[in-house]
């Protein structure tokens, strides 16, 4: 094999080199290059780098062979990041769960040390006695894991992690302990119920916690970086596997907050939140990385299991389709196929997606018993969500959308999320909802504020025919980027509080023609004493108004369409659907054809199968035949249940 030079840089500064390393192959791994800087670089040990292709890149694997990075033969190159000193995985977490063990107990033990002399007479409510219980319980087991069970991916992490690890941990021992031991510490409000219920749930969570930890570590043979999909292993503790991916965080939250109602303490409350806050960042983290390495990983399966109980959901289903009138007369809007799929799936899809499983669907009349019976097909199974259909009569089908959620408000109970029908997208909600709760504030897909994201002014193209008045909004917003790029795709998040602007106009007929202008002036008027009422009901002390934009990420989908009129809808079918050309051609019932095929001039038979890019011309196709992806047939006959795979092109039989 061809030997070369590889030069290694500095990622902080690209164009200083560290080294050149003579006589590479394209077989050697990345831990072969590590281990040959170090040997040169004494400071650079193998755990201190991170190779990357680019400066600002990822990290290679070790075993990647250079290989397959697809480096140039000449002037090949990579860059090194140091990552200061390490200290092994195992260390920190030994040292980290050390120290609540031995600091926890100094405050029940030794009273007189902390409160003074007098602590040491107090008794001690039962409950204190059972925390200290538990804590040393968790902190031991915690050890014990690590000692034991635990295998680590990593062998080593920057040494500021210990510092920072241990201050966590260490700190938050001594908070919790200091109350909970305290000699004017108050007993749980409900006597001893609460006591033995948070026991109870501490004490079942922590099982469920070593379950996990145990069914994980027989997943990776020992001395390796095997990983497997993680399932149930029989262990009842174990089924929580087919709603979260990461269980073991599930069951230590668990842990925390039965400890925190069985010694009704608020820094058990804040240590529990904080680690809460940490598991969900992790959770999502691991989430992603099961489903990039394994394609066939469930997707039913959630980073963490929460159900936007907040927050409801509105779809719009009752439009009437004014602008696809030549699709609409005889189809009801929602249930116009896109990719062979009723439309409103998609919307419906994407809320559930989301979290949000309390969604009321809004149709019309004549609609109501169709839209109820595809909820009941396989292709509709939103399992634990609860969808209510609710009827708009047929007589008031040109409402807008301000006017259905005004016959609707009593079932409205939360804050919500208005979306239409034709929202096609797989485009995730997340980002939007978290920019919602930051910002406490009413959002669209429109938006121009420079520095805060405010949405100063949106409008249809439709409603450019007269001039606008633009200095209300331009004294208050100054810095602003006015775009014609963006559509809104009216997808609507609204605080509980706007139905009672909505019930109290009743003008109105339009969100985004009526009740969002409306809104909008509401944030540079100087006398915003509805905005004020929408934001914290009748008090009159509430702040002005905002609302938001959300921009749709690239990369946050692959799809995304308003298909409210024939050329949108043609569009979101094309980007859908994978084209398949066929001419002249008859093909029987429950045949699967394979995206960009060509059939001309053919008779395919019920239940037959043509893979993809296959060519088949002049043929006759048997029931049950199988044609390779790739194929060409000209000519043939391919008998009954036979399979022709991609070998060439056939001529004659």
């Amino acid at each position: 094999m061809v030997a070369f030079n590889l030069e290694v840089f500095d990622a902080k500064d690209p164009s200083r080199s560290i080294i050149t390393l003579d006589n590479l192959t394209g077989d050697e791994t990345i831990l072969a290059i590590k281990k040959r800087i170090a040997q040169k670089k004494l400071k650079l040990t193998v755990e201190r780098q991170s190779l990357r292709v680019e400066p600002k890149g990822k990290a290679v694997a070790d075993e990647k062979k250079i290989k397959e990075l697809g480096l140039a033969a000449q002037n090949a190159h990579l860059f090194v990041r140091d990552l200061g000193p390490q200290v092994p995985w195992k260390t920190v977490f030994l040292l980290e769960y050390a120290g609540p063990l031995f600091i926890y107990p100094i405050f029940y033990f030794r009273p007189n040390w902390i409160y003074g002399e007098g602590a040491a007479n107090q008794p001690y409510h039962f409950a204190v006695t059972y925390a200290f219980i538990c804590w040393s319980i968790h902190y031991a087991k915690r050890l014990f894991e690590t000692q034991f069970i635990h295998r680590f991916s990593n062998g080593t992490m920057p040494r500021f992690n210990l510092v920072k690890n241990c201050s966590y941990y260490w700190g938050f021992a001594a908070f919790v302990a200091y109350f909970v031991n305290h000699p004017a510490y108050t007993p749980p409000y409900f006597g001893d119920a609460q006591v033995y219920v948070g026991l109870t749930g501490f004490a079942i969570a922590e099982f469920g916690n070593l379950s996990i930890h145990i069914l994980l570590r027989n997943l990776r043979p020992p001395g390796t970086r095997e990983r497997k999909i993680p399932r149930p292993d029989g262990n009842p503790m174990s089924l929580l596997f087919n709603f979260v991916s990461c269980p073991n965080y599930t069951y230590e939250v668990l842990s925390w907050l039965s400890f925190t109602v069985m010694v009704q303490s608020l820094p058990s409350l804040l240590f529990t939140l904080a680690g809460f806050v940490q598991m969900t960042i992790w959770a999502q983290n691991k989430h992603r990385a099961y489903k990039k390495e394994f394609p066939e990983y469930p997707k039913e399966r959630k980073a963490i299991d929460l159900n936007m109980a907040e927050l409801q959901a509105v779809l719009l289903c009752s439009g009437s389709g004014s602008r696809m009138t030549e699709l609409c007369d005889t189809m009801l809007k929602c249930l116009l196929p896109v990719a062979d799929i009723p439309m409103f799936w998609y919307p419906l899809n994407t809320l559930f997606c989301s979290g949000v499983k309390d969604i009321k669907i809004v149709v019309r009349e004549d609609g109501k018993a169709e839209v109820k019976r595809l909820l009941e097909t396989p292709l509709f199974a939103f399992p634990s969500a609860n969808i209510e259909v609710i009827p708009v009569p047929r007589e008031n089908e040109d409402w807008g959308t301000a006017d259905v959620l005004r016959h609707i408000a009593t079932k409205i109970t939360r804050d919500f999320i208005v979306m239409s029908c034709d929202y096609i997208s797989d485009a995730r909600l997340q980002p939007m909802i978290d920019q919602f709760r930051a910002h406490n504030a009413r959002r669209d897909f429109v938006a121009v504020e420079e520095s805060s994201g405010r949405l100063a002014f949106v409008a249809s193209e439709e409603d450019f025919d007269h001039p606008v008045n633009a200095a209300p909004w331009l004294n208050k917003f100054p810095n602003v980027n006015l775009s014609a790029r963006y559509v809104d795709c009216h997808v609507y998040l609204m605080r509980h509080s706007c139905l009672g602007i909505i019930n109290r106009q009743k003008s109105f007929s339009s969100l985004k023609a009526d009740v969002v202008p409306y809104l909008l002036a509401q944030q540079y008027s100087e006398k915003n004493v509805a905005g004020r009422m929408l934001l914290v009901g009748t008090s009159g002390n509430g702040e002005t108004p905002k609302c938001m934009a959300y921009f749709l990420q690239h990369g946050n989908a692959t799809v995304a369409a308003h298909a409210n009129n024939l050329g949108a809808y043609f569009e979101v079918n094309k980007s859908l659907e994978p084209r398949v050309l066929v001419k002249r051609s008859v093909i029987g019932s429950r045949c699967q054809i394979g995206e960009k095929s060509n059939i001309q001039g053919s008779v395919i038979m019920e239940g037959s199968t043509i893979g993809k890019e296959a060519k088949i011309t002049l043929c006759i196709i048997c029931p049950g035949a199988v044609i390779g992806d790739g194929a060409e047939l000209t000519n043939v006959i391919v008998a009954k249940n036979q399979k022709v795979n991609a070998c060439g092109g056939f001529n004659s039989v």
